[in-house]
Order: C-alpha cells, then structure tokens, then sequence
C-alpha cells in the first residue's frame, strides 16, 4: 500500500487515500505527500503551498473560540471547588486554634 493525496480542482487537498503499491494513480490524486505546517494546502502542480492569504491566517489565529457550554461548567465546578477546599482549609484551622484555646484552659469536662 501507497499513500497518495486527493486533491480537487483547484489543487486543494481533500484526503489521504491508501492505495495498492502497483495500483494507478487516479487523476484526482497526485504522489507527492503533503508537509506538514498549512492551514490550506494547495497543490500548485509543482509543489505544496499555502491555500489562504496572510490576512486568512491572520483572522484564524485571532479568532478566539467561544467556550462549549460543558467548558463553562467545568470551569466553574472546578473554581467552585477550589473554593471550598480554601473554607474547609480555613475551618479546620480555626478548628485547631479553638482545640489548643480549650486545651490552655484545662480541657473538655
């Protein structure tokens, strides 16, 4: 088996396609394995290059995806934990403090 690469016909890449090693090679594919590194890649029918413009590229590595709802929840379940691990922290100090206060006047009766 051989690894080719689907193009379309603008040279843009569609797929990785496995074929037979003595098997032909489609006209929509081409042998020469994409690198990696582009955002878009487009096939220029000598090499590889960069499909989107730098203005593109700059949009998509601006853009800033909005937090699913289930990564909103998280995040605040584990905020919301953190919180009460900081209270019960701050309870069993004053827990401790009150244990050593009664143990200075004499202990329990």
């Amino acid at each position: 088996m051989k690894k080719v690469i689907r193009i379309d016909l603008n040279g843009l890449f569609i797929e990785e396609v496995l074929i037979e090693e003595n098997a032909e090679i489609l006209k929509d594919c081409i042998e020469v394995l994409c690198p990696e590194g582009f955002y878009k890649p487009k096939w220029d029918g000598e090499k590889w290059i960069e499909g989107l413009t730098q203005s593109e590229i700059d949009t998509l590595k601006n853009t800033v995806e909005k937090p699913t709802q289930e990564e909103i929840l998280r995040s605040n379940l584990l905020k919301d934990n953190v919180a009460f691990k900081l209270q019960l922290a701050q309870q069993q100090k004053i827990n401790a403090n009150l244990l050593t206060q009664i143990a200075k006047l004499g202990g329990t009766q």
